[in-house]
């Protein structure tokens, strides 16, 4: 099987949309969400400006690179902090949600992260995370792939996962874009 980017660049914005849709419910109700990467919203994509440009509130971002960080505030994101995921600029239990969508897996040690997600996530916080998962693990120039089983048993440590979805498989590499959805415990 080839790899669907048609598909994909179909299926992402609206994964983006939904998740940014519920963020901007919890913010709503005065929960403090926190979002990872914001290098998609600030591509031209259909979720441009539209969701991203007029968040207000309980939603914040974190972002790596220093041009990114710039460009979403310049489109109207007022929450957006430079840093990096493996030691979020965050107090301890401060956030109601984390959403990362495909962030994880650009960083090898994804065990800090999930570290990191559960120290500033208040106890019955939510996360949802999607990344490229490969059953050999390994890397190339811009994902790194968990294996699936590592993924969970580290996940489970600190979240009671409550769903977990396969959005893109590729069969011929054995990789899948995966996603999961818990609960801090």
């Amino acid at each position: 099987m080839s790899y669907d980017t048609a598909r994909l660049s179909r299926e992402y914005p609206r994964i983006l949309r939904d998740a940014l849709a519920l963020a901007k419910t919890l913010a709503g109700e005065g929960k403090k969400v926190l979002k990872t990467d914001l290098f998609n919203e600030t591509q031209n994509l259909p979720i441009k400006g539209g969701i991203i440009g007029n968040i207000e509130g309980g939603i914040y971002a974190i972002e790596i690179n220093r041009n990114v960080v710039n460009k979403a505030i310049r489109m109207g994101f007022k929450n957006v902090r430079q840093g990096d995921i493996r030691s979020l600029p965050y107090s301890d239990n401060e956030f109601h949600a984390v959403v990362d969508l495909s962030t994880i897996d650009h960083v090898a040690e994804f065990e800090m992260v999930l570290s990191e997600y559960n120290r500033v996530l208040k106890v019955g916080g939510a996360v949802g995370i999607i990344y490229w998962s490969r059953d050999e693990g390994g890397h190339n120039k811009d994902f790194f792939y968990f294996p699936r089983e590592d993924f969970v048993a580290e996940a489970n440590k600190y979240f009671e996962l409550q769903r977990e979805w396969i959005l893109y498989e590729e069969i011929s590499l054995l990789r899948a874009l995966r996603g999961y959805t818990g609960v801090k415990k």
